[in-house]
Order: structure tokens, then sequence, then C-alpha cells
């Protein structure tokens, strides 16, 4: 029974884990995860066939999910209301808009905290593998979103804008399981940035005030 295909594949999978996470993808070798495993190196590649078909069972479906967990709700308006929108309207889409940006927030933490391990692999130990690029991924969504909003152009400026703040919400996420925040701690600490952010937007795409003229000074010297 201890021997069970089934009990082997399970030991390689915590061995694998354990040793991702501590050294990464590019500095972890089969033969270190089958000894820690208490199996041949034989076994691992007669069960996940390489090291990055390992790699890619522990993380391959948590990926999916994150995906599409990120662009959920994104297919329709961005949210932030228009800058000429009535006052009273403004206040209440921006009620809804931030009702929904900590909605989103707290469901993307709980799936990553469902499994943080796993995702902290994904966010911060792939290099070297397919997944490596996941992040710009998820940057690509964010900014898809953001050139949707209302004042935002197709100019060079904009676009580097938006491609700016897209990654920089993905990597408050990776930031927050580099450096292994407990679920509370990472909740408190996406959602600080989720408001610092809808604060932002909203000054950024408000109405523009009138430049500033400087006085008239009676006649000039």
């Amino acid at each position: 029974m201890g021997h069970s295909p089934a009990r082997t594949r399970a030991r390689i999978l915590e061995a694998a884990l354990a040793e991702f996470r501590d050294r990464g993808y590019e500095l972890t070798g089969l033969r270190r995860i089958a000894a820690a495993a208490r199996v041949t190196t034989g076994a691992v590649y007669n069960h996940f066939g390489s090291k990055e078909g390992l790699f890619d069972a522990l993380v391959g479906e948590s990926a999916a999910e994150l995906v599409a967990a990120w662009t959920a709700g994104r297919d329709g308006d961005a949210g932030t209301p228009p800058a000429d929108m009535p006052a009273d309207r403004t206040s209440r889409s921006a009620d809804r808009t931030a009702a929904f940006s900590a909605d989103r927030t707290g469901r993307i933490l709980d799936l990553v905290y469902s499994r943080v391990e796993i995702f902290e692999l994904l966010l911060c130990r792939a290099r070297g593998t397919g997944y490596e690029r996941l992040p710009e991924q998820l940057a690509r969504i964010e900014a898809e979103a953001y050139r949707r909003l209302p004042g935002i152009t197709d100019s060079a400026a904009d676009r580097l804008l938006v491609r700016t703040l897209a990654a920089s919400g993905v990597e408050a996420l990776r930031a927050a399981l580099e450096h292994r925040l407990t679920r509370p701690e990472a909740r408190r600490y996406m959602e600080r940035i989720a408001r610092f952010r809808l604060a932002g937007w909203a000054g950024l795409l408000g109405p523009t005030p009138a430049p500033e003229h400087a006085p008239e000074t009676g006649d000039r010297p």
C-alpha cells in the first residue's frame, strides 16, 4: 500500500512543492526532489515526464483558475463614471465601483489563499517555465479594462500609463506572496492599495480644473 502509484505520486508532489518554494524552479533538480520524496529519479520521470511536467502538475489548474478570476467582470463597463456625470450619480457610481473592487479583491484573495503555496510557486518561483509570463498576461487583462475607461485615449502616453498601472496591480499581489503575508495581512494590504488606486483614478478621470490665470495688476510698466 505504501508503494502504490497514487501514494508515490503524492509524495513526489509534496516534495516538489517544498523544493520549488525553497529554491525556485531553475535551481531545483529532479534528483533533489526524488531524494526528498524517497523515490528514484526514474519514478519522477515515470509519473511526470520531466521537471516542467512536474511543475505543471502542481500549478496548471490553479493558473487557469487565476486567469478566469482575473478576467471575471471585465467584459463590460470598467466601472469608472464619465467625467460629465451629475454629482449625485457620480457618487453612486463611485460607491458601486468601490464595492465591486473590494468584492473582486476579496474573491481573488480567497482563491489565492485557498492554496497559497501553489500560487506562490506560480507567481514568484516560475522563472524558466511556461508560466513565467503569467504576471504579464494578468497585466494585459487589467490594461484592456483600463483602456475602456472614459478619458483614456490611444496616445502613446496613455498606453504607457495603463500598462504601468496594470503591472503595478499584479505586482502588488505577487509581493504579498513573496513576503508571505498572512491572509488577514494580505487582505488589508490589497484593500488599501485598491482604495488608493480608486481615488487616483477618480482624480485622474474627473473634471479637469480650468487653468489658473495670473491676476490683473493694472498697467504694465
